[in-house]
């Protein structure tokens, strides 16, 4: 290349930096397109340009460029990265998380970007990657659950993370250091009365969860655990209005409706829980959730043979979550009616689709001692406090399978970790 040759060239970077600059992104990647011809290879010209592109709004160029800047400089961590953002930006989060994977397997010491993937995983469900990455960082800095990670945002979703897990304890110092740092922040209130929940202190937890019900993308569930904690706080009129509040938010949760039916009948107002079910019908008409509810409401209420026809309509209908919700229904029902050996089956099923493993294992826990196999019942009761360490219903059974001198210890040790 001649003298004449570089110096029009360098003229042509230093236009296309200042029109980067100045955000006129269209126009830089032309000058770009025109070192371009006589650089074709090189990597960081090619990931400018894709940047260019992208920040036009002209995804199809942006992202044939990042690819060739990659296939030139496949283990270059800012490509890396610029493609995971390409890909996040795009919508394809788990797309660009792989990138964004690679340039920390480059770079590991990246916190910022290791954060970054651990909220996105976390977003995405997969809080098993999100606790790994946010771990790491744990590590890296050499904190503790005294001190946390120094960020509330951070302290917040590994207590996300720990909550998904039902390591609701070790979830509980996480969150009360977010909520310390911003006590105005609602979901980090939302967080701590989740927490607070799964550790059974419940008149704290109505306080903090009653706090994050008005943040505006607030889940079903808040209102689902907030009554729960009133109703096991004996507030019960109050748990009542809560989970009122949530069905008329959440007309289509299926969790609130049926808890409310269940309150009614522990109450001896079926008529009320009838209600509920009208209003499921007429908001969500033919919807499979209103016949899941009319058989749990006949099957509390001792009538099985009109219990049995709504789940044999609502098993036509079911899918996905609500056809195991189904299996469930179809479980209680069976061994209400005195139908073990089906029972029994229906319970295998939902544990091998990992649907409500720890009252899956409770019922096998009832099957056992019916039939008078206490070793058997025992092994259960320990599988489902592995599946919810923290479940109350574990103490109840627990006393009844581990009796004499010789259970006391597993009872005590139950009782240690539940309470």
């Amino acid at each position: 290349m001649n003298y004449e040759d570089r110096v029009s060239l360098n003229s042509r970077w230093d236009l296309g930096y200042y029109l980067f600059q100045m955000q006129e992104f269209g126009e830089a990647a032309k000058e770009f397109e025109k070192i371009r011809q006589v650089l074709p290879q090189d990597a960081s010209l090619l990931a400018l340009i894709g940047s260019c592109y992208s920040m036009s709004g002209n995804w199809k160029e942006g992202e044939r460029a990042l690819l060739d800047a990659k296939a030139q400089n496949p283990d270059d961590e800012d490509i890396n990265g610029l493609l995971g953002q390409f890909y996040l930006s795009a919508g394809q989060s788990l797309k660009g998380a792989a990138y964004l994977e690679h340039s920390l397997k480059i770079t590991p010491e990246q916190e910022d970007l290791r954060a970054r993937l651990a909220t996105l995983y976390l977003d995405a469900g997969k809080e098993e990657r999100a606790r790994y990455h946010l771990e790491y960082l744990l590590r890296a800095r050499g904190a503790d659950e005294g001190k946390g990670f120094g960020f509330p945002e951070l302290d917040y979703d590994y207590a996300r993370c720990l909550l998904q897990a039902g390591k609701f304890k070790e979830g509980l110092a996480f969150a009360q250091l977010a909520y310390k740092a911003e006590p105005a922040n609602p979901r980090y209130s939302r967080a701590l009365g989740l927490c607070l929940m799964g550790t059974n202190q419940y008149g704290e937890a109505a306080r903090m969860l009653a706090a994050g019900r008005n943040e505006l993308q607030a889940e079903e569930l808040v209102y689902l655990q907030w009554g729960e904690a009133l109703f096991l706080d004996r507030r019960w009129e109050s748990a009542e209005a809560v989970w009122l509040e949530g069905v008329s938010r959440f007309p289509k949760s299926y969790d609130l409706m049926s808890r409310l039916v269940e309150y009614y009948i522990q109450i001896a107002k079926p008529a009320k829980a009838r209600r509920v079910i009208v209003f499921g019908e007429t908001r969500n008409p033919g919807h499979p959730g209103n016949l899941l509810l009319d058989a749990r409401l006949h099957r509390k209420l001792g009538d099985f043979a009109a219990s049995w026809k709504s789940l044999e309509r609502l098993k036509r209908r079911a899918c996905g979550a609500m056809a195991k919700e189904a299996l469930w229904e179809e479980a209680q029902l069976a061994f209400a009616s005195s139908k073990f050996g089906t029972c029994d089956k229906l319970l295998d099923n939902l544990l091998a689709v990992k649907h409500r493993p720890a009252e899956a294992h409770l019922m096998k826990a009832k099957l056992a001692l019916y039939r008078g196999d206490k070793a058997l019942a025992q092994a259960q009761v320990l599988k489902a406090k592995d599946a919810e360490p923290y479940n109350v219903k574990v103490v109840a059974l627990a006393k009844e399978a581990f009796t004499g001198p010789s259970g006391a210890a597993a009872v005590a040790g139950i009782l240690r970790d539940v309470k």
